[in-house]
């Protein structure tokens, strides 16, 4: 069985298991060889047709990015089976501050996306830039919104899809989980079905991989384990140019 967490300090971690009416396989690398990932996923499966999935990305350069986003995945799935979204980004909001508390002059901050599945119903909870993707057959739907300057400029019309490529300040955030300061919850609701696969990546992950290649890849490949494969096959060969971490869970 897949752990309900994932070991951010190893240098590469993938892997694939198969339960009840589930199949998921995953992968997380680091930005560089030896160095510390800070992505963390986590998956927990409480009964036959009711599950959770996270991904959560440490924002900045400090040493503590990596302890904000597992301890983030951590709640969100030790608590989606009983409290709402909401309450689970309160409460992982709360222990960022308790962290920075014995940190002084720190500040832990990470992004944070929930996936809450339970009798074929997904309710999606969202901050920062990580995304969702919902693949069905051939088709896909993001199903999360980029909380980043670049994606609002791109909605208020400021600038155009084609000068997007070259905008120099793509990674700033305008929304996080944070000691510091607020945070703007995104809350999505919608159906899903046998056969539906949900892909949960960082950013490192879709800087490199355009969102209609991978549904092609997923289209390709009839085993989850063998998507994820190609998915990370790919990035590879391209480059991994940030930590980059996708995890995939298809309802059987």
């Amino acid at each position: 069985m897949l752990a309900a967490k994932i070991c951010i300090r190893c240098s590469i971690e993938s892997g694939k298991s198969q339960m009840h009416n589930l199949l998921s396989a995953f992968f997380s690398i680091p930005r560089n060889e030896g160095s510390e990932n800070a992505d963390s996923i986590a998956f927990k499966q409480y009964e036959e047709k009711t599950f959770c999935i996270a991904l959560a990305d440490g924002v900045g350069k400090s040493i503590h990015g990596p302890d904000a986003s597992r301890i983030a995945t951590n709640i969100a799935t030790s608590e989606a089976l009983t409290k709402s979204i909401p309450a689970i980004f309160d409460e992982a909001r709360s222990a960022l501050i308790s962290g920075a508390s014995k940190t002084p002059g720190a500040v832990w901050s990470t992004t944070l996306t929930v996936c809450k599945v339970s009798n074929y119903r997904a309710v999606v909870g969202h901050v920062g830039d990580a995304r969702l993707y919902h693949l069905r057959g051939e088709g896909i739907v993001t199903r999360t919104r980029d909380q980043t300057e670049l994606q609002a400029l791109l909605d208020e019309g400021v600038i155009s899809k084609e000068r997007a490529k070259k905008y120099p300040r793509k990674n700033v955030l305008l929304s996080a989980l944070s000691s510091e300061s607020n945070y703007n919850l995104q809350v999505t609701e919608f159906e899903v079905t046998v056969g539906d696969r949900l892909l949960i990546v960082s950013d490192g992950v879709y800087k490199q991989i355009l969102r209609r290649e991978i549904a092609e890849l997923s289209a390709k490949a009839p085993l989850v384990d063998v998507f994820i494969n190609s998915l990370c096959s790919l990035l590879k060969e391209r480059g991994i140019v940030d930590d980059s971490t996708a995890l995939c869970i298809e309802l059987d």
